[in-house]
């Protein structure tokens, strides 16, 4: 498989059934001067518009017709990859973290045009938007924070200090907090008032999360260690520990019939 080419029916979304197959294949480089080597893959429900990030920017796809629409670049053309990204459907806009320029790049959804980027801590990589007080919040790789953006301004909030650099981070809008990794815990933030609340010591290295909301547990992919560590949300402490292998890197749950999470 090229990997210039993004599976989108296979990657996007689950199928209504419990079969799934490949729809198509949409090649990224073209006449839009497009993007090598595909990242992160979102979807702006307002506009039915796929982004899709990788090195030199972002690449938006109509969701009807699998058309290219629009080459979204970050500030650094050449250099910049753009990697998690976080749609904020209230005022039609996506995020996009860009790793190597310490910006967040905001795309208005409605023409696909960047109209914001907001500096950050080094090395932002990954994103949770959380719908309850409009803001992103932003994991970085090598700096032990986390960003807090202001949707309404599209301006860097607050910084909450945790133990070390981050891969992953998720929200939990029936909590009202976000998790995200942190060396070898994951660090639970009250979104109130921005605050560190707890830190829960999981496997080497968590590389993925994923909120299950039904069963009210968050998932982490443990890299080194070979597992999962099973979070009970109410008392933010691991409840189990599932053994899946070599090295899980990404977590996905599904939405239909059964709360299931997919590690890879």
């Amino acid at each position: 498989m090229r990997i210039a080419s993004v599976l989108l029916a296979a990657c996007c979304c689950l199928s209504a059934v419990s079969a799934q197959w490949l729809e198509t294949t949409i090649l990224i480089p073209d006449s839009l001067a497009g993007v090598t080597y595909p990242r992160r893959l979102a979807l702006n429900p307002v506009e039915n518009t796929i982004y899709v990030s990788g090195l030199g920017g972002l690449i938006a796809i109509d969701g009807n017709t699998n058309a290219k629409l629009a080459r979204i670049g970050l500030p650094y053309e050449q250099t910049g990859i753009g990697l998690d990204i976080a749609c904020n459907p209230s005022a039609n806009k996506a995020y996009c973290a860009s790793v190597f320029d310490s910006s967040v790049v905001v795309v208005d959804g409605a023409t696909n045009q960047r109209t914001a980027t907001v500096p950050v801590a080094r090395y932002p990589i990954a994103l949770a938007y959380d719908a309850d007080d409009n803001r992103v919040y932003c994991a970085h790789w090598f700096s032990p924070v986390v960003t807090v953006i202001d949707c309404t301004g599209d301006s860097v909030l607050t910084t909450t200090p945790i133990g070390a650099g981050s891969s992953d981070i998720c929200y939990h809008p029936g909590a009202g907090k976000v998790y995200c990794t942190d060396g070898y815990a994951v660090t639970v933030i009250d979104c109130g008032p921005d605050t560190v609340i707890g830190t829960i010591p999981v496997g080497g290295m968590p590389s993925a999360l994923c909120l299950n909301p039904q069963e009210n547990k968050v998932y982490a992919a443990n890299y080194d260690s070979g597992t999962v560590s099973v979070i009970d949300c109410a008392s933010d402490s691991v409840v189990k520990v599932v053994s899946t292998g070599t090295e899980p890197l990404f977590l996905s749950r599904s939405v239909h019939k059964f709360a299931n999470v997919f590690f890879s």
